[in-house]
């Protein structure tokens, strides 16, 4: 059972969708990407109601604004 129902998680890094990776379950935290191996943060904080609201979050400009 998921820890984060009807929620549906991609990596931060790639964008790949996590749900869809073998064994993958969002109740262990923390995930690596299947596809490219980032470490994932599976938390409420990392919940985003939109697309919009990711890129205005402080994970994406972490990973992205350089």
């Amino acid at each position: 059972m998921a820890k984060f129902e009807d929620v549906t998680w991609f990596c931060d890094k790639c964008g790949a969708c996590l749900n869809a990776q073998s064994e993958f379950a969002d109740e262990r935290g923390i995930w690596y990407c299947e596809q490219c191996g980032y470490l994932n943060e599976l938390k409420e904080s990392e919940i985003y109601d939109s697309e919009e609201a990711w890129r205005r979050s402080e994970t994406y400009r972490r990973l992205y604004d350089r």
